[in-house]
């Protein structure tokens, strides 16, 4: 990343200790989704979870409760602020039209 903001940067280590739950894996075989989605119900450690992959695997966390939703913050905004321009590679869904 060339430049983090408050609501996309890579998660800071933890101090507390993390006890990683047990997953089920989907693998999308056609697609190679890029974004992971973490779904659950209330305090189940969510973003405990979202911070230690993003420490993990060093990618940014979008954290959407500090994002603003318009202009250099949509999405493409946001990711041509952080990254190199030539270093994104966007590819679209074939919706067979």
């Amino acid at each position: 990343m060339k430049s983090e903001t408050d609501s996309f940067a890579i998660a800071a280590g933890r101090q507390q200790p993390y006890i990683e739950p047990t997953f089920a894996k989907n693998e999308f075989h056609s697609e190679k989704p890029q974004v992971i989605r973490v779904s659950a119900g209330g305090a189940t450690g969510k973003s405990a979870l979202a911070q230690v992959l993003s420490r993990r695997l060093h990618l940014p966390l979008l954290k959407l409760g500090r994002h603003k939703p318009f202009g250099d913050n949509t999405l493409t905004g946001l990711l041509t602020t952080a990254f190199p321009v030539d270093k994104l590679h966007f590819t679209w869904p074939n919706t067979g039209s």
